[in-house]
């Protein structure tokens, strides 16, 4: 629950009925045991065998679906944001290790390839 500095009386909050609201994300409270994928961005990215592969460079909330882009060599590849497939996120050192599901990178280069038949 929280109050705007501006709005003084209970009549006055009807306006902001069904409206967004955004905030910083430094703002909000996140328990310690709570991941925000938001908060990646800018991280670099290893997979399972400690190899740098590239920058997180931003999240989709997708529902159902949620995934991390990452820029690995140029390009952009989409990684699926599961608990399953996070082996660990080091805050500190702004690291994520992922387990890469097989075939991810060759669907990127199967894309390119249809995209130059064109």
């Amino acid at each position: 629950i929280f109050q705007f500095e501006f709005v003084d009386a209970k009549e006055d909050t009807t306006a902001w009925i069904g409206c967004t609201l955004y905030l910083p994300n430094e703002l909000i409270n996140h328990s310690e045991n709570e991941l925000s994928y938001e908060t990646l961005t800018g991280f670099k990215l290893y997979n399972e065998e400690n190899q740098y592969l590239g920058i997180i460079t931003g999240f989709m909330d997708i529902p159902s679906n949620p995934l991390l882009a990452a820029e690995i060599q140029g390009d952009e590849y989409l990684f699926p944001a599961h608990e399953d497939l996070i082996l660990e996120i080091n805050e500190e050192e702004q690291m994520i290790r992922m387990k890469i599901m097989d075939g991810l990178f060759d669907l990127n280069t199967a894309n390119d390839t249809t995209e130059q038949d064109d």
